[in-house]
């Protein structure tokens, strides 16, 4: 009977969470954009549900299964940018019980429930649009629950379901294919436990296989090192190769320590566990590669997704924050890293306390930059400390969690090395927000420990501080300083949005928009560059070109073949983006054949338009 009162509380706190959840994101939903973000997702979604095809047809920044999603929600709900939001906030629904899920396996229901308050408000309300990382972030989460159920209750099914997920992710966007081999090396080290309590396997430890994962292993690592290319920053260093070089040596010395079974044996149920996973991986994107060779657009797609990364990693990058800014999350990893060493019962209360007024001190002073920066630094960098304790707890204190919370932990950790990947090579602060809540979940393994205070004081200081700052402002200032409010108006006009915006941002678009369709008639094509797709998606007006932003084209198109474009489309009026966020500038000898050209011209805030009759 206790046991079905414990399921029942489970799972009258998840109903609770949930509903409060959805009532806390509901005014989020169609609150800010930025522009050229929500204006890409809906012009590709558009073009799909044309008939185009994703690199073949025009430039995908991503891998192009989210757009797929796009372009049914478009159908669905209506051709408007909130239709995709909407998508967002169902796949959110069907998120949070599965954080609480994946929290409730090391702490209780009220604690769980924290961990994913926690997580949603360091996520979504800073920017609740449909980018394809926070569906990496949603897909990493399922997958981890799926092999949380496969720990606990075996069976090949939930190995099938995880590679889907995996599958699936890569799909929405490359930087998936890090969570496949994250749960690749957890899957490794999950037959290590197994071989080591089978007790029909040759207790001798097998070299042979030990050197097969080692060289795996040194090859994933300099592989992340090739990738850095030239930001090979101690920064980039610590967040991008350190991580899963961490989970890695975890893999190799519980092999050396643990492993046992000859070389054929130990492949053989490796595979048993690989097989299945890469079996589920490999079949979503075997089905969505079908119409690319149907067509023979293979190539298109392996150029558009593959090749493509020189060219964003040269034109989309942003750098990470400097190396001291790390020192305000030391006091809480070091705790943890004791709590990881299991010095943790004299300190405890007295640290509490301590982080306690710290964050107050921190929170009511939010206005001073210094305050907010030391209090989101704090959590900016704390996914290296909690990997940092995590692999202490695993490698100095392997019992001090059951053998099934053991691969937990494990699998957490070498999920939260891949899904921190989404920050390279655009390290904004808000890309911190798509891996936030996994730093949550990563932590709890160490924190059920031990220093129950300190953790539940740390929880509420940092949920308060998102509530209170971060969800307050908008995406441009987190991790910059604090923003007491984020203006927006219901911009009713633009009807293809639907979104409530900044009013400068209305008034500018609500005139170029104006501007556009009392010269050129719905579904006509102009001429927008660069790195303006809203402007088509807004106006309701066809892109000649394949360019969502002009840098991901290679080499540019020339100015000639830019002019001939123009005629071949019978093009009357043309927007020219004075601030374009990535590609740079129009080239000048476009731009003074565009004005012989079109001799009307008309200024829209940072647009030019301009036209001929």
């Amino acid at each position: 009977m206790s046991i079905w009162k414990g399921r029942a509380a489970r799972s009258g706190i998840c109903l609770v969470l949930w509903l409060a959840t959805g009532a806390y994101l509901l005014p989020f939903v169609d609150r800010g954009w930025i522009a050229h973000d929500d204006g890409m997702l809906g012009q590709a979604a558009e073009r799909v549900m044309a008939g185009e095809l994703p690199h073949r047809d025009f430039y995908d920044p991503y891998t192009g299964g989210l757009t797929y999603l796009h372009a049914l929600g478009l159908k669905i709900l209506g051709v408007r940018l909130l239709s995709l939001r909407w998508l967002l906030f169902a796949a959110t629904l069907a998120w949070v019980p599965v954080v609480y899920f994946l929290a409730t396996r090391f702490v209780p229901p009220m604690s769980a429930a924290l961990v994913t308050a926690v997580a949603v408000t360091w996520s979504l309300p800073n920017y609740f649009a449909s980018m394809p990382s926070y569906y990496n972030l949603f897909l990493a989460t399922f997958g981890t629950a799926a092999l949380f159920r496969h720990i606990e209750r075996g069976g090949r099914g939930w190995l099938v379901l995880a590679g889907f997920c995996g599958g699936l992710s890569f799909l929405v966007k490359s930087v998936g294919i890090f969570f496949v081999v994250a749960v690749g090396l957890f899957l490794l080290f999950r037959a290590q436990i197994q071989s080591h309590g089978d007790a029909e396997v040759d207790l001798r430890p097998s070299t042979g296989f030990l050197l097969l994962e080692a060289a795996g292993c040194l090859g994933l690592v300099m592989a992340l090192v090739s990738m850095l290319g030239e930001r090979r920053t101690v920064m980039d260093v610590l967040h991008f190769v350190v991580p899963l070089t961490a989970v890695t040596t975890v893999v190799l010395w519980c092999e050396w320590r643990e492993g046992r079974g000859g070389l054929q044996t130990r492949i053989r149920r490796a595979w048993a566990l690989l097989g299945p996973f890469a079996a589920g991986a490999i079949a979503p994107v075997a089905i969505f590669l079908l119409p690319f060779i149907a067509t023979g657009s293979l190539n298109a797609f392996s150029e558009g997704v593959f090749l493509a990364l020189e060219r964003r990693f040269g034109q989309a990058e942003r750098a990470l924050p400097e190396v001291g800014d790390m020192v305000w999350a030391l006091p809480y990893g070091a705790a943890l890293v004791a709590v990881a060493l299991g010095l943790h019962a004299r300190w405890s209360v007295i640290a509490a306390v301590a982080a306690g007024l710290a964050l107050l001190a921190g929170l009511a002073t939010l206005d001073q930059t210094s305050s907010y920066l030391a209090l989101w630094n704090s959590v900016r960098f704390l996914p290296l400390f909690v990997m940092l304790a995590g692999c202490v707890l695993l490698l100095g204190r392997p019992l001090a969690l059951s053998s099934p919370r053991r691969e937990q932990a494990f699998l957490l950790l070498v999920v939260l090395a891949a899904i921190g990947m989404v920050q390279f090579p655009f390290s904004a602060p808000i890309y911190f927000c798509y891996t936030a809540p996994i730093v949550a979940l990563a932590a709890v393994p160490v924190a059920s420990l031990g220093a129950r205070p300190l953790h539940l004081t740390v929880l509420l200081g940092y949920l308060a501080f998102a509530v209170m700052s971060l969800n307050v402002g908008y995406a441009w200032n987190i991790g910059v300083v604090h923003q007491s409010g984020y203006a927006v108006t219901d911009a009713r006009p633009l009807t293809r949005s639907r979104l409530r915006i900044p009013p400068d941002d209305a008034f500018e678009y609500l005139g170029l928009v104006s501007a556009i369709r009392t010269r050129i008639r719905t579904g006509e094509y102009v001429f927008a560059t660069p790195d303006c797709p809203e402007v088509y998606f807004l106006s309701g007006t066809r892109n000649p070109t394949g360019d969502l932003y002009e840098f991901l084209r290679s080499p540019r198109r020339a100015v000639t073949e830019t002019l001939e474009l123009i005629e071949h489309h019978h093009i009357n009026l043309i927007v020219i983006n004075r601030t374009p966020f990535f590609s740079g500038p129009i080239d000048p000898a476009l731009e003074m054949a565009l004005e012989s050209r079109f001799p009307h011209s008309a200024v829209v805030g940072r647009f030019v338009v301009r036209w001929r009759i």
